[in-house]
């Protein structure tokens, strides 16, 4: 049973822990992790589902996400929010258990970041794209999609990978971006027009 939504708010506390968690508070890094776990855990799911992932795996990624965080904390330099660290080891770690347990081919779609870092969004070959045809067509197709969305300005291509590409709800993403809900509907709105104009007019198919 999918636990529910709980996004952790980021506060003065958040940040206090965190340093002494760095510090090697164990106290305050449990602190953290009932602060986020629930958080992390709603995030594998969607990662999970979103990508050909089973979501029974949700509990053990988020296991393993704060294993890493722990091992990785004093690579936080808190240029941006905890919870987005958190949620990039989370899409990481839920890649790799995907990976390492799939038993068909993925295509991966690959674009960046706000800080220029690389995501890798792996997309399942069905059954349907084992037929020559509809795998060659299955790959152009994506391939014109990566290209059309690394076009987008920075903030579009965010938006559109967390909602269309990852699935994430908009309460989640607005947590993550710090927008309004309204916000990030009337942005992603955009997002997805300028997409398609970027398709439509560069003839990608």
């Amino acid at each position: 049973m999918v636990k529910p939504v709980e996004t952790a708010q980021e506060t003065d506390g958040t940040w206090e822990l965190v340093e002494k968690a760095k510090a090697g508070d164990d106290e305050a890094f449990g602190a953290l992790v009932s602060a986020y776990e629930v958080f992390v855990y709603h995030m594998a799911i969607r990662v999970l589902t979103a990508s050909g992932g089973s979501a029974s795996d949700g509990e053990d990624v988020a296991q393993e996400v704060f294993i890493k965080a722990w091992r990785s904390l004093e690579s936080f330099r808190g240029d941006c929010a905890f919870s987005t660290w958190l949620y990039r080891i989370t899409v990481n770690t839920a890649k790799d258990k995907i990976r390492s347990g799939s038993r068909h081919r993925t295509i991966s779609l690959t674009t960046s970041d706000e800080d220029g870092e690389e995501i890798v969004i792996d997309v399942p070959v069905t059954a349907a794209d084992e037929i020559p045809e509809a795998a060659y067509e299955r790959r152009e197709n994506i391939k014109a999609v990566r290209q059309a969305i690394e076009k987008l300005p920075e903030d579009m291509r965010r938006i559109l990978i967390l909602r269309d590409l990852e699935d994430l709800p908009y309460s989640d993403i607005a947590d993550l971006l710090g927008l309004e809900i309204g916000t990030v509907k009337s942005r992603l709105n955009r997002s997805r027009a300028a997409l398609k104009k970027i398709l439509k007019d560069g003839n990608f198919f």
